[in-house]
């Protein structure tokens, strides 16, 4: 069975970290793409064609313009290709966030952008998914976890991984 799962969170949340858990889980390069689009304009449009062709898809994203505001846009090609989708809403507080970005060894933005990214997600975007793009939504608290492997594993347990 192919699948979408799409993980949703602000600067900080894990995203990049627990994707790449999830996709050795999965089987690894041959089956899984992970793809982040937080990027807007053709070369992402193009890359949704692209992991259309592989049976399992891991989307990181947090603010994306019309890939969040509008999901149903590029969703519904996944659900046409007989994906089951999941999104999975990353819970994490601010001060976390935080640190997860400054520890990171490249593109560390201001402390003001991260806050901005934080609120704008949980004021404005947590459940529009559900809503709009009519999926499964889940929230996992990634303060609960050690590590990403284990988030990675929690996600498995609730998703269709294991149907």
């Amino acid at each position: 069975m192919a699948y979408l799962i799409i993980l949703r969170g602000p600067m900080g949340s894990g995203k990049s970290s627990i994707a790449t858990q999830i996709k050795q889980i999965v089987g690894g390069d041959n089956n899984t793409v992970v793809l982040d689009l937080d990027r807007t304009g053709e070369e992402c449009a193009q890359d949704i064609q692209r992991a259309l062709n592989y049976e399992n898809v891991v989307v990181e994203i947090s603010e994306g313009t019309s890939h969040t505001t509008d999901p149903q846009t590029w969703i519904h090609k996944f659900k046409d290709k007989g994906c089951t989708i999941l999104s999975v809403i990353l819970l994490s507080t601010l001060e976390t966030c935080h640190m997860r970005v400054k520890n990171r060894s490249h593109d560390i933005p201001t402390d003001d952008k991260i806050d901005l990214s934080f609120n704008t997600f949980y004021q404005k975007l947590l459940t529009i998914f559900a809503v709009k793009g009519q999926v499964k939504e889940i929230c996992i608290n990634t303060e609960r976890y050690k590590n990403e492997k284990e988030v990675a594993e929690e996600i498995s347990k609730h998703s269709i991984l294991n149907q």
